[in-house]
Parts: structure tokens; C-alpha cells; sequence
């Protein structure tokens, strides 16, 4: 079966050719069309993506510890907070990691 796109590539061409399709192959080249579309769409205008930032008492809930350990690995370079203004955050994604990493020594 030969590509619809590259036989139509070379406009001199395409003006002078007639196509049989199957149902089923005509189907078949619209889902690619649409594919194509899709993934030129996605590279053009890609998902943005927010950041969440947590509070130390948010980290200490999730990550299931106390201020002290929070504060030991803030020194030890575990998890690393970034300022907003005067205030403390932590990156949603960082504890995630923290949270997979230690699941993977477990």
C-alpha cells in the first residue's frame, strides 16, 4: 500500500492523479491526519506547568516528621526551601522525590 501524503508530495502530480480508497484506508489516513495535527498542536503550545509550593507544617504532614528533622535536612542539603518574599517554601516536586527515593530503599 503506498502513503497518500508521499504520493501527493509533488504538487505537478497531485493535480493529475485520481485515488480509489477503501473505506477503511480512507479512516486510517484521517486518524494519522489527525495525529499529526495533534502532536504539532502539543509542540507548539505545550501544557504549562505550576509549581505548588508547601508550607514546612504542609512538608511535615506529608513527609511524616517533625520541624527538627525538617530543619536537619534543610542543614544536610535533603531538601532545599526556597525564599518567596520573607516566607519558607517548599517545591510539591522535591518532596515528591524525597518520597520516592526513600520508598526505593526501602
Amino acid at each position: 500500500m503506498i502513503d497518500i501524503t508521499s504520493l501527493l508530495s509533488d504538487e505537478h502530480d497531485a493535480n493529475h492523479i485520481k485515488i480509489e480508497v477503501k473505506g477503511r484506508d480512507l479512516l486510517e489516513f484521517g486518524k494519522s491526519l489527525i495525529n499529526q495535527s495533534y502532536q504539532e498542536f502539543k509542540n507548539h503550545f505545550p501544557v504549562p506547568f505550576y509549581e505548588e509550593y508547601l508550607t514546612r507544617k504542609e512538608v511535615t504532614i506529608i513527609l511524616k516528621i517533625s520541624l527538627s528533622t525538617l530543619w536537619y535536612w534543610k542543614k544536610r542539603g535533603i531538601l532545599t526551601p526556597i525564599r518567596i518574599g520573607n516566607k519558607i517554601r517548599y517545591r510539591r516536586s522535591d518532596i515528591e522525590k524525597c518520597l520516592i527515593s526513600s520508598q526505593k530503599e526501602d
